[in-house]
């Protein structure tokens, strides 16, 4: 803090939040643009902005559409050299939507043992159309480090007027064809209705998570590890999928699926027997969607009867994060460990 006023460091990488419409309508990054949304909060917020100092850094700008493992080790090491500055009172990273989920997990998987808080911002449409939302996610992202948030979260408005705040790791896919976020359960740490009253939610603030982190390497040896290729095969049940064949799997270090909202999914031959390649190649089997392990329909005993690693309560893309993390840098550990890291 300089004087009474807090250091907040801001990361732009792109997005929409920092492109524009240019040429036949087409939304594109712009030099210009990322910081444009800092402008705006000055000019309508002066108040909550004149008790802070804001430093903006751009260590890439890409539609989050192209995040690839290149571009999540350059933002952890900006974030990184933010934290160990040790000037900065907190950080707000501007992101695209699309990728939102896996930026936010993987930084808090990182660096969510650290005392500065991680913010991550974005926008539903360019900043100058009417019905943008990143003005608002910035000015609250401002607001939750002013008022003392600890961790890696997320700040976003939803269509319902309100503006939520989510842990990084507890955060679901966007569903087709809407922009609003959710977090598992439903879940949040809390939400400023529109006129800015805040509201805790049920979700934990999470002040740190160093008993999650006692086990793992150093934050670099983490994430430099990163590679480029997850090596993780993502498949979503649905009816008469067909399940990649024998002799296939080349370059698959994990099998993710994702069950049906129920927890349920067919249990048939082609299902035990591509369990059963994938086991016999010690290619790890994981479920995702389970919400809760006992009761229910019968067809939850029939999956875990083949060997299936089953990650009850755990959102996907938080774990496809982790397993990727953990594939990198080859740390193998269970499915039981995965689920109580994950779940706190």
């Amino acid at each position: 803090m300089k004087g009474n006023r807090m250091k907040i460091a801001m990361l732009a990488t792109g997005g929409t939040i920092g492109s524009k419409v240019v040429q036949d309508g087409w939304i594109a990054p712009d030099t210009e643009t990322p910081y444009e949304v800092l402008r705006l909060f000055r000019m309508k917020y002066p108040d909550l902005a004149a008790g802070v100092e804001i430093d903006s850094r751009m260590p890439y700008q890409i539609l989050s559409e192209n995040l690839e493992a290149k571009y999540l080790i350059k933002l952890l090491d900006e974030v990184g050299d933010c934290i160990e500055a040790e000037k900065y009172d907190g950080i707000i990273v501007c992101h695209g939507t699309d990728t939102l989920q896996y930026t936010a997990a993987m930084l808090e998987y990182v660096y969510g043992n650290r005392l500065v808080p991680i913010l991550l911002v974005s926008s539903n449409y360019p900043l100058e159309d009417a019905r943008a939302n990143g003005l608002d996610n910035f000015r609250y992202a401002v607001q939750r480090i002013v008022d003392g948030y600890c961790g890696v979260g997320v700040v976003y408005r939803n269509a319902d007027g309100n503006t939520y705040v989510h842990r990084g790791t507890h955060l679901l896919e966007h569903a087709v064809f809407e922009d609003d976020l959710h977090s598992i359960y439903g879940s949040c740490v809390g939400w400023y209705r529109p006129d800015g009253t805040w509201v805790a939610g049920e979700d934990e603030e999470p002040e740190t998570l160093q008993k999650d982190m006692e086990e793992m390497p150093s934050p670099g040896e983490i994430y430099h590890a990163l590679k480029k290729e997850s090596g993780i095969l993502w498949i979503h049940i649905a009816p008469g999928i067909v399940y990649p064949r024998p002799g296939h799997s080349g370059g698959i270090r994990a099998v993710m699926l994702q069950c049906y909202h129920a927890g349920t999914m067919r249990v048939d031959d082609a299902f035990r027997s591509f369990v059963q390649e994938m086991t016999e190649r010690n290619i790890p089997v994981y479920l995702l969607g389970v919400e809760q392990l006992e009761g229910g329909y019968e067809t939850k005993q029939a999956y875990r009867d083949c060997g299936v690693r089953i990650l009850e309560g755990v959102a996907p893309i938080a774990a496809y994060c982790k397993l990727w993390l953990q594939i990198s840098w080859s740390v193998n550990e269970t499915a039981e460990d995965i689920k109580s890291k994950d779940k706190e």
